[in-house]
C-alpha cells in the first residue's frame, strides 16, 4: 500500500461518526475520525496510537466495507 495515497471519507463512514450506526472498532473509528477533510495514508499512520500493520489493516478493511475511498490519483 502506498502511503502517500490519499483516504477520503465516504457517506457511510460520516453516519458511523456521526451516529455510530455499524458499531466499527477503536481502531476502524480513529481512521475515520481524522478525515474530516482528505489526508493521505501516512498522516494517519503517524497520528495513530495503534500499530501500524494494524492501521493499514483497518484502511484496507474500511476501503472494503464502503467506509471510505482511496484516491491513488493525487499520490
Amino acid at each position: 500500500m502506498d502511503i502517500s495515497t490519499r483516504l477520503t471519507i465516504t457517506d457511510k463512514g460520516i453516519d458511523e461518526v456521526e451516529r455510530r450506526t455499524h458499531t466499527l472498532s477503536i481502531r476502524k473509528r480513529s481512521v475515520l475520525v481524522q478525515l474530516n477533510e482528505p489526508q493521505t495514508i501516512a498522516y494517519i499512520l503517524g497520528k495513530s496510537v495503534f500499530h501500524q500493520d494494524e492501521i493499514l489493516y483497518e484502511i484496507e478493511v474500511l476501503e472494503h466495507d464502503g467506509f471510505l475511498a482511496m484516491d491513488e490519483s493525487h499520490s
